[in-house]
């Protein structure tokens, strides 16, 4: 099943990523590198559309907001 990165950026855009990720995990790992680049928020979808992952649960894998060693 594909699934589908969503973000809006730190200007209000949303973005569309039209290429479909094999997992859940790929497509979160595409959307830490949108998380650095100050993305407001992020979602996953599935190729019907449904939310799989959210905006906290993209953080928590990503690392976004753990306290550095």
């Amino acid at each position: 099943m594909p699934y589908y990165l969503r973000t809006i950026t730190a200007a209000g855009t949303t973005a569309y990523d039209a290429t479909p990720c094999a997992s859940i995990e790929a497509a979160m790992t595409t959307a830490c590198a949108a998380l650095r680049y100050g993305a407001t928020d992020a979602w996953v979808d599935d190729e019907n559309g449904q939310k799989v992952a959210d905006f906290e649960a993209i953080k928590k894998y990503c690392g976004v907001g753990k306290p550095s060693n």
